[in-house]
């Protein structure tokens, strides 16, 4: 053991930065070589990326059978994307980046259906691959490999229920594999502006573990250039060029996203105001509805209700929520804090120990298994810690100190995430920062161990073994859902938009008024691809009375375009009433452009006739 570490302090800096366990491993009998070679050879970028993109893929495998088309916020984006497609245009208060990604897809195909999946599948893919490249610069290259596999298995990464949070993490990922790249300033103001840039133009909130990056940045450079001795004029050119530089090169990028923005000020200050005042409302609905069941509202749609009683107003900012309303507010910040740690199981382990979801959705609960995982985790984490400290001799010179800034990255990203939390519910969509910082600890826990013990250092030959099972055994995660054929039996939004897009130009016209019951709001954004005019669902036909046909129920609410489903043609069918609009609708002023009526499947739309 002394002999292999003192040849590992005689290697010196350039070749302790191309790390892998084998360089902690003391030498060997030739009858071990085959091994050792086959283990470097599986430590190597070409082999590395190609195995867990395959790994990735085999997880994800079936996505386009299962998975139906993306509803809520994504079909929003959807009507931006194709602005971008039409004319390039943005909307810069609204992920502008993520819109022009989507929207350059469609280049490729008109499909909804098909952009949407391959936009999908793309962000999966290169976060994998860039969680990779960040990895193999902070641990050594097996360690890093295994810490990445363990990425690719997470619901939350690989199924996200809207594509912007994973996309968004494809230029923080870059930034810290930036950082990690030199201990030069230069590398720290190219994060900083691919930070700053990705706040604008991507997910405004990053500002806080940018903000917390920038202040780190700040103090450490201005202590470089008091404690320099000598040329500190020098010094100070340089620093301002390394972060200057970076930021000239963004400037056009903003610039250009700004001039293509279809919001103008003052309209983009309002605008930014109303999404941060809707997106507390909802959350503070949620984390309210959460342990108060007696409230039946719904938290998406009549937030602003709940707002009215406890802050005496429809829209509020967090801060005029703390002073309206404080002891609220900090039942609003406990309750999150309560949820935090379930949402982080959640986010590391598919599964939470806790008996409420963290997530919007439902997640498997009462897990033991997360339960041991987590235990494991944190003993993992305090033994590494430990061993450290205590050989921190070998590894601040050898190791860290040249990865240090990208230990002060992720700790930055996952700080600043854990502070929102306070205010934003804590899903494991949102805690990818604090996940990563954990599995990236955990892999250097794991390191630091394995050079203690002789035993562990001997372990890397299982790395081609462990690798080949990791690839024959992860899970298929769609494959449940698959049927015979390759189809899967439900996708509704999917189901209904091949439906109605075909006949889209006949009912997209100025003054559409659109009644449909689910998935009303996605359908007209993706068929229609621009803002409703006005939507309304079905709920709205409970206002009827009994002795009001329904063709004057709708000419009253001004609908233009009808969709009736398979349930509601049962419903209507038993009514004497809605029978001559269903039967004869051409003699009540409307007309079918599309239907079907088969044991497969039963629907209508119907469209009013306009006079001359």
């Amino acid at each position: 053991m002394a002999e292999g570490s003192a040849r590992i302090r005689a290697t010196g800096y350039k070749s302790s930065f191309a790390p892998s366990l084998h360089r902690f491993a003391p030498p060997r009998h030739r009858s071990a070589s085959v091994f050792d070679r086959l283990g470097r050879w599986v430590d190597q970028a070409w082999f590395a990326y190609p195995a867990l993109l395959l790994l990735q893929l085999k997880v994800i495998w079936g996505d386009w059978w299962y998975r139906d088309l993306t509803t809520g916020d994504t079909s929003s984006y959807f009507v931006t994307a194709y602005a971008w497609y039409r004319d390039f245009g943005v909307d810069l208060v609204w992920s502008p980046l993520y819109t022009a990604f989507y929207g350059s897809l469609l280049f490729l195909s008109p499909d909804a259906y098909v952009v949407t999946e391959l936009h999908r599948l793309i962000s999966v893919l290169s976060v994998a691959a860039l969680v990779l490249a960040v990895m193999r610069r902070l641990l050594p290259h097996s360690v890093a490999w295994f810490v990445a596999a363990w990425w690719t298995l997470l619901h939350a990464n690989f199924n996200a229920m809207y594509e912007v949070h994973l996309f968004s993490l494809i230029p923080v990922l870059v930034a810290v594999r930036v950082v990690l790249s030199s201990t030069r300033s230069w590398a720290r103001g190219v994060a900083v502006a691919l930070l700053l840039s990705s706040t604008i133009l991507l997910r405004n909130e990053l500002i806080l573990p940018t903000g917390i990056l920038v202040g780190l940045c700040l103090v450490w450079e201005v202590r470089t250039i008091v404690t320099s001795r000598a040329a500190r004029a020098s010094r100070l050119r340089t620093l301002l060029a390394s972060y200057a530089i970076p930021f000239l090169v963004a400037a056009p990028i903003l610039g250009f996203f700004s001039w293509q923005s279809l919001r103008r000020d003052p309209d983009i200050a309002a605008s930014w105001k109303s999404k941060t005042d809707l997106t507390f409302c909802q959350h503070h609905a949620l984390a309210y509805q959460q342990f108060h069941r007696d409230w039946k509202l719904s938290p998406w749609t009549e937030c602003d209700q709940l707002l009215q009683d406890h802050f005496g107003k429809t829209s509020v900012t967090v801060f005029e929520a703390l002073r309206l309303n404080p002891h609220a507010m900090l039942d609003h910040f406990a309750t999150n804090l309560n949820l935090l740690p379930m949402g982080m199981q959640v986010a590391l382990f598919n599964a939470t120990s806790g008996s409420v979801t963290p997530d919007v959705i439902m997640v498997p609960l009462r897990s033991p298994g997360a339960l041991a995982s987590s235990i494991t985790l944190v003993v993992l984490l305090a033994v590494g810690a430990i061993v450290l400290y205590r050989d921190r001799r070998y590894w601040w010179p050898h190791w860290l100190r040249q990865r240090a800034w990208g230990w002060v990255a992720l700790a930055s990203l996952a700080a600043g995430v854990l502070v929102s939390m306070l205010v934003i519910r804590p899903r494991p969509e949102y805690l990818y920062g604090p996940a990563l910082l954990l599995m990236a600890g955990s892999g250097m826990g794991v390191a630091a161990i394995a050079r203690r013990w002789t035993k562990l250092q001997r372990a890397h030959v299982l790395t081609p073994p462990l690798m080949a099972g990791a690839l024959l055994l992860a899970p298929m995660y769609y494959a449940e859902y698959s049927v015979e054929g390759g189809r899967v039996a439900n996708r509704p939004l999917l189901r209904e938009y091949r439906r109605i897009d075909p006949l889209g130009e006949a009912i997209a016209m100025p003054g559409t008024v659109f009644m449909k019951g689910h998935y009303s709001t996605d359908i007209w954004n993706y068929v229609f691809k621009q803002g409703p005019l006005k939507v309304i669902e079905y709920h709205g036909l409970g206002d009827r009375s009994a002795d009001t046909p329904l063709e004057a129920f709708l000419d009253r609410r001004g609908v233009t375009v009808f969709y009736l489903d398979e349930g509601l043609l049962a419903d209507l069918e038993r009514e004497p009433l809605a029978q001559r609009f269903l039967v004869a609708p051409e003699s009540v002023g409307w007309e079918v452009i599309g239907s079907q009526n088969d044991a497969d499947s039963r629907w209508m739309l119907l469209r009013k006739v306009r006079s001359a």
